[in-house]
């Protein structure tokens, strides 16, 4: 898997540019998380991932193992996002969007509007979460990542990953029980 990463960072350093779009389509899923679990907008994310990956192909020649494009890589989401918190001076809960897809159409109208109801909650208690536990449940549950990856993206241990996991699941799970009562 991350052979494939460096054969592909070869072929780039050796005059092939759009070979990076192979990078790109791997990792922009990945890079959307870290940078919406940080900056807690998705179109900030959005731009946040385009501007490192922007920046990635520019410093290719610099990554030192390239075999480990992808916490390279995750380092610089995870950077460019507090820099957009830091320069925005944003408040993440304030700018989630409200606007999600429904399911108006059919006889599924009442489920389809329910359930956007409950994504909006979830979304909003999501970004609530102080940043590390964000980091963790966005990773974990949106992206579906092992401990360990998430541990090596965070810079943390796997038990520290399991402790902001379980922490974050007991104050969502008491935010969105308070709200359904």
């Amino acid at each position: 898997m991350f052979s494939e990463d460096r054969e592909t960072i070869e072929r780039i350093l050796a005059g092939e540019p759009e070979a990076f779009e192979y990078l790109v389509r791997k990792y922009n899923r990945m890079g959307g998380a870290i940078a919406f679990a940080i900056v807690g907008d998705f179109h900030k994310a959005e731009d946040v991932v385009q501007e490192s990956f922007l920046k990635a192909f520019r410093s290719l020649r610099s990554i030192r193992e390239q075999d480990k494009f992808k916490f390279w890589f995750a380092e610089i989401v995870r950077t460019r996002a507090l820099d957009a918190v830091r320069q925005r001076d944003a408040h993440p809960a304030s700018q989630l969007p409200t606007d999600l897809p429904s399911d108006k159409e059919g006889s599924g109208a009442e489920a389809g509007e329910n359930r956007r109801e409950l994504g909006i909650k979830i979304r909003e208690a999501i970004a609530e979460l102080p940043e590390e536990d964000r980091l963790v449940v966005v990773l974990k549950h949106m992206e579906g990542l092992s401990y360990k990856e998430i541990a090596e993206l965070a810079g943390t241990t796997v038990s520290a990953v399991e402790s902001r996991l379980f922490r974050a699941r007991q104050v969502l799970r008491k935010r969105l029980q308070s709200e359904t009562l």
